[in-house]
């Protein structure tokens, strides 16, 4: 009896030759997607990757789990979408990595979850209802669902930070020394230019995760306008030129996680930074020490849970070198906290029936 993977982003195989959107479109429109769902992929003892209607027989498999995000919005429909599909499978599916998505008015569980259409209301709870227990990202996630009356939840953050392909130790005892650094950025959100300015002060190499950030320029060599740079980055001073340039010689994105890592690993970088979680996670799976820069309640209760190290986005106003993030980057509370809560991660993965090759006396 296998376990169904119902991985929302695993249908770009086959799709290279596709539009820049069309590939977008099938990782979420947000690359950083791959990340956690090809950890989860590995951790699970031969997963059945598939999607709802498309099993084949349901009687050989015994439980489902689909990778999760911020599903917890006033505008993702996908927990009604899952909810109907789960229905008419005669196993229980959890979620794993389940967050919620707050905004500027929205700023607490209980204003987030008061704004959630009813019908997203109920497909939390059907879904609640069939599993033994939901896997959520934080302690903000977790009291949404307390105010739903949801109370079979079990923190356990995001799958993405359960292996290291270096080993956790080598990261924590690394010198780092920013020789050769690479970062990620959020576009459409306040202050993220001010990681954008710094990138381009010290001729550093990026990953880009979204259409937001210039994609298309990267990738059909279309023009900047004025516009879009205020929209992607507002207060941002650098010109269009410069910009430009930059993206073309600097920027990548890439849609396997083989390119992804290979990329890291091949560049041998010795450093990384950003606001983007699962960009940072992805250089931090290398064996790459990275600063993540929060700027939502998803990377903060994410950063607070794993105690990984951080700065909040207002702090990069008084950063002019990459020295003075190096200084931030300490692993030291990571190190004495993460064992607690991977435990909490093995038990939330036996609990619901999903079998796994992560051992609890594992030394990490």
């Amino acid at each position: 009896m296998r376990t169904a993977l119902y991985n929302p982003v695993g249908w770009i195989r086959g799709n290279e030759d596709k539009r820049l959107k069309d590939k977008l479109s099938y990782v979420g429109w947000n690359t950083g997607n791959l990340v956690y769902v090809d950890a989860l992929k590995h951790q699970l003892t031969n997963p059945l990757d598939t999607w709802f209607g498309l099993e084949g027989d349901l009687n050989k498999i015994k439980s489902g789990v689909i990778p999760s995000s911020n599903s917890i919005s006033i505008m993702d429909t996908a927990l009604e979408d899952q909810s109907k599909a789960i229905e008419k499978v005669p196993f229980p599916v959890t979620l794993v990595g389940l967050g919620a998505q707050s905004t500027s008015d929205l700023n607490t569980p209980k204003k987030l979850v008061n704004a959630l259409p009813e019908s997203r209301r109920n497909a939390l709870r059907k879904i609640a209802d069939q599993a033994v227990s939901i896997g959520v990202r934080g302690a903000f996630t977790a009291e949404c669902l307390e105010k739903l009356n949801i109370h079979n939840f079990r923190i356990i953050g995001c799958p993405s930070l359960y292996f290291c392909e270096s080993g956790f130790e080598n990261i924590i005892n690394k010198e780092i020394k920013g020789i050769n650094t690479v970062f990620n950025v959020t576009s459409e959100a306040a202050l993220q230019y001010l990681i954008l300015e710094l990138g381009i002060k010290y001729n550093l190499h990026w990953i880009m995760q979204t259409m937001g950030e210039f994609a298309l320029t990267l990738f059909n060599n279309t023009k900047l306008v004025q516009g879009n740079i205020i929209r992607s980055f507002p207060g941002m001073q650098i010109d269009i030129n410069t910009l430009q340039n930059f993206i073309h010689t600097n920027a990548n994105m890439f849609f396997s996680m083989d390119d992804w890592y290979g990329y890291l690993k091949d560049n041998k970088y010795d450093f990384a930074f950003g606001s983007r979680f699962h960009g940072n996670v992805a250089a931090f799976r290398c064996g790459i020490p990275a600063l993540w820069v929060t700027h939502d309640t998803r990377t903060k209760e994410l950063v607070k849970l794993f105690h990984l190290p951080h700065i909040n986005i207002s702090e990069m106003k008084n950063i002019n070198n990459i020295e003075q993030l190096i200084e931030k980057c300490d692993y030291n509370e990571f190190s004495k906290y993460y064992g607690e809560v991977r435990k909490e991660y093995i038990s939330f993965l036996e609990e619901n029936d999903l079998d796994n090759n992560i051992q609890k006396n594992e030394v990490i």
